[in-house]
């Protein structure tokens, strides 16, 4: 199965949807989104990213996700279509309470909980896909990246 299309919506001030060919290349100046659209690619896909506070480590809360994806960002929406037709959204939203939270959106199965969609995702797309140390890379002065 393989990723045609990823949805960003309001991450790192990106609102696009991006088609994929399995050859992409993002190039552009520092701050233009390369490192965003990487990430909203594996948040897309696993449910989260880098922990911001421990490189080498993913952030697996929603609050976690949240953080490594700035302090004043309070919703944004990620998603991915495949070519079989499978596609789904994650939308991470703090409320004014502070609380972090995940909703998945797969279509033509909106009525799962979150708990199954989780699930169903995972089992539609197999184990966790193998990703470059997106950590180490972060971790790198701008200009190296």
């Amino acid at each position: 199965m393989k990723a045609t299309k990823l949805i960003i919506e309001g991450l790192y001030g990106i609102s696009e949807t991006i088609d994929l060919t399995g050859k992409e290349l993002f190039v552009g100046p520092n701050g233009s989104g390369k490192t965003g659209r990487l990430l909203s690619y594996l948040v897309a896909y696993l449910g989260y990213g880098p922990d911001p506070d421990s490189p080498g480590t993913f952030a697996k809360k929603p609050s976690k996700t949240m953080e490594m994806c700035g302090d004043d960002l309070d919703q944004f929406t990620v998603g991915l279509t495949f070519d079989d037709g499978f596609s789904f959204t994650r939308t991470f939203k703090t409320d004014t309470k502070g609380k972090s939270s995940e909703t998945i959106r797969i279509d033509g199965m909106e009525d799962l909980g979150h708990t199954e969609a989780k699930k169903h995702i995972q089992d539609t797309l197999g184990d966790d896909p193998v990703f470059f140390e997106i950590s180490q890379f972060l971790s790198l002065s701008p200009a190296k990246r």
